[in-house]
């Protein structure tokens, strides 16, 4: 088999090489024949491919062409679309600056409303708060007066006749009997007066009151007793249920003290009162019954012979009256009450009229407590079961003991213990304001101040003249210029005046304000020319003479002028003056005033003086010599300097020294002593013959002898002027 694969596999070669050995042979001659008729048909062919050619072209250029419009076209629109588009977003841009800016604008406007709004609030709540305390300090002034009312008043709630009986017994019958005290209702009606000074309160007046109380009674025993007709049969009372009303009337006066504050108010104090009326009244059901030893059970309902369940009143057997009168004495209760004023829940309207009446009305509602301290009982001290009284056939009272009566708990045997009163609930008050407080005249403060520099001007005088009045007041104003006068509402003309000052004009002036108006008058001071007068070294003050000429008239007057004040001097519009200012120990000098209101300052020469003897004191020799030391330097300097100033002037130089020593000795060192002065000076360079000496010794001592200091004094030179007139200066 796989030989045989070998052998097809060969021959399948062979002949597919022979195959294609053959066919470029058969070829040939094939090829040779169509030439020409492809050669023919290629013109035509090369005619349709050149018009296929060509309508391609013209298509392919249509096309172009078509193509190149739709994509000039595309592109214009696109150019149209990408010009809406940012002109849409110029517009969105244009349209979101205008939102912004008119959201700032409107921010803007906001914040500058807001801030009107705010400084209009601020200016509102400034004028309130000036209104506010205004009226805080009219309230205060008419809060300090005393207000007067009379009150009508009236109050109910909760009542009793507080006691402590717990239970009794009966000595006829066997039995116990418990009490239960339930109050019951009361009220009181009054009318007094009441003072009210700042927060205090003070109320009297006389008051009804009336009271009821119920006490409540229950058998815990029930009332027994043997027959007297049969022993062996006992009769029962029992009473369920059953109580007792007291019904009380009081007169009582009311004093009360306490403080109003505003919304709330209380009052504490004590009432004093009598009983009037006492009422008591019993109510219930009586039921009767008997127990016989032999019986099964307990007889009842049994008309014929009473043994019924019916009202107290309606029993047979029941031979009380079930009511009377409870005499009670004094009743002494303590009391309080504690409220709100109702005026401030009213409306503004209401207030606004009630404010207006001559006689306004306020209401008050609150809760009150009344408490009796003593025992206020007068007990009878009787039984509270009795017997009942049967007339017999000879007229003789006999008690039957199946018959039975019943008294007040309050008069019975049972009270031994205190009774009290009380009241507790809710009063309404009505008060009358019978005054209103005086509203006091508001206050004029004035000031009078200088128009040039705005100080007070103290003393100075403001006229006031009301409407109407021929005579003005005058105030004299305080140091600092004001003064504060109450005055009532109305017109007035006022003017000021002080010494100094022009006259101010005349104010006609309504006065009108709740509180405090405020005038002021700034005055002109009168035309006042001052004048210093300095040393013109030292320029320090110095008492000085002023000598006033009136050019156009020629009057003269003088004025002076002190450390402490300067010379001043009115003068009258329009006028000059010539001015001579001479001071004791300066050269004199002239000037010329023409300014009203200018203050002046002049500074004078001295005139400078030479002293006729002057005083070595500090010179110095040396001990028991002639010879001066160098400390006697600067007297030396004040002679030298003198002379060299007063070439003219010829001294003596006169030496003296203390008292030791002999006087011949001392006499002989002071005249050494002077002369040693005198060649001191001519060592200088003063001329010899302006120079003359002498000597003391002890003859002048100016201090004592006795001591150091003293005799230190005593030895000095003195140098006198012998040519006082040729000074260059005065001498003295």
């Amino acid at each position: 088999m796989k030989n045989m694969y070998a052998i097809l596999k060969k021959v399948f070669v062979l002949v597919l090489v022979m195959v294609l050995a053959a066919g470029p042979v058969m070829a040939i001659p094939a090829d040779n024949k169509p030439k020409v008729e492809n050669s023919q048909k290629s013109k035509a062919q090369i005619e349709r491919e050149k018009a296929a050619e060509k309508k391609a072209k013209e298509k392919a250029k249509a096309a172009e062409k078509k193509a190149k419009e739709k994509a000039k076209a595309a592109k214009k629109k696109q150019k149209e679309a990408d010009k809406k588009a940012k002109d849409q977003a110029k517009a969105a841009d244009q349209k979101a600056k205008e939102v912004e800016k008119r959201t700032e604008d409107k921010a803007k406007e906001l914040e500058r409303r807001e801030a009107e709004q705010a400084r209009a609030a601020a200016i509102r709540e400034e004028e309130q708060a000036k209104k506010s305390k205004k009226l805080t300090q009219m309230e205060r002034r008419m809060f300090n007066q005393d207000i007067h009312f009379v009150d009508f008043w009236g109050g109910l709630g909760y009542s009793g006749m507080v006691n402590n009986y717990a239970s009794g017994t009966s000595d006829l019958y066997t039995g116990k009997f418990d009490s239960k005290f339930l109050g019951g209702g009361g009220g009181f009606l009054g009318i007094g007066y009441e003072l009210r000074h700042k927060h205090f309160l003070l109320k009297v007046g006389p008051e009804f009151r009336l009271l009821t109380s119920v006490d409540q009674f229950k058998m815990s025993e029930p009332l027994h007793l043997t027959h007297q007709d049969y022993s062996s049969m006992v009769q029962y009372y029992n009473f369920d249920p059953f109580h007792e009303t007291q019904i009380v009337g009081q007169v009582m006066l009311p004093v009360m003290m306490g403080g109003n504050f505003d919304k709330f108010y209380f009052l504490a104090g004590a009432k004093v009162g009598y009983t009037v009326m006492g009422l008591w009244n019993q109510a219930g059901t009586l039921t009767t019954s008997v127990n016989e030893s032999m019986a099964v059970e307990e007889w009842g309902n049994m008309p014929t012979h009473y043994l019924v369940q019916s009202p107290l009143a309606e029993h047979p057997l029941y031979g009380g009256e079930a009511k009377g009168k409870n005499p009670f004495g004094f009743d002494v209760t303590l009391s309080a009450e504690f409220g709100i004023n109702l005026n401030d829940f009213f409306s503004a309207e209401w207030l606004e009229a009630n404010a207006d009446k001559e006689h306004p009305w306020h209401f008050r509602l609150g809760a009150f407590i009344d408490y009796g301290i003593p025992n206020m009982n007068i007990c009878q001290n009787v039984p509270f079961f009795s017997a009942k009284q049967t007339t017999l056939a000879d007229g003789t009272l006999w008690e039957n003991p199946t018959a039975i009566g019943t008294t007040s708990i309050h008069q019975s045997d049972w009270a031994t213990s205190r009774v009290n009163s009380l009241l507790v609930g809710i009063k309404f008050t009505a008060m009358l304001q019978m005054n209103k407080p005086k509203i006091p005249n508001p206050r004029m403060q004035m000031w009078v101040e200088d128009a040039f520099t705005s100080r007070g001007i103290g003393s100075a005088q403001v006229n006031v003249l009301p409407e109407g009045k021929k005579r003005a007041q005058v105030r004299t104003m305080k140091k600092d210029g004001g003064y504060q006068q109450r005055y009532a509402k109305g017109n007035y003309t006022l003017w000021a005046n002080a010494n100094g000052y022009l006259p101010s004009d005349t104010l006609d002036y309504t006065h009108e304000g709740d509180l405090q108006d405020t005038i002021r008058f700034r005055l002109i001071p009168k035309p006042k020319w001052a004048g210093w007068v300095h040393d013109s070294k030292t320029e320090k003050l110095v008492v000085a003479t002023f000598t006033f000429t009136d050019e156009a008239t020629g009057e003269t007057s003088q004025l002076m002028s002190t450390l402490e004040s300067a010379a001043q001097f009115s003068f009258p519009l329009g006028h000059t003056y010539r001015v001579n200012i001479q001071a004791e120990g300066y050269h004199g000098k002239d000037a010329r005033v023409a300014d009203l209101y200018a203050t002046d300052h002049y500074y004078l020469d001295p005139v400078i003086r030479v002293r006729r003897v002057l005083i070595l004191k500090h010179m110095y020799f040396a001990t028991d010599k002639t010879d001066i030391l160098p400390m006697s330097e600067n007297d030396l300097m004040t002679l030298y300097n003198f002379l060299t100033e007063n070439p003219k002037i010829r001294v003596l130089i006169t030496g003296h020294t203390d008292s030791q020593g002999t006087d011949a000795y001392n006499q002989k060192l002071s005249e050494g002593r002077a002369a040693s002065v005198k060649a001191e000076m001519v060592k200088r360079g003063i001329d010899a013959s302006r120079l003359e000496t002498d000597g003391k010794g002890e003859s002048e001592p100016i201090d004592t002898n006795e001591t150091d200091e003293g005799r230190q004094n005593n030895r000095r030179v003195e140098v006198t002027v012998l040519n006082a007139e040729d000074a260059v200066e005065d001498v003295y």
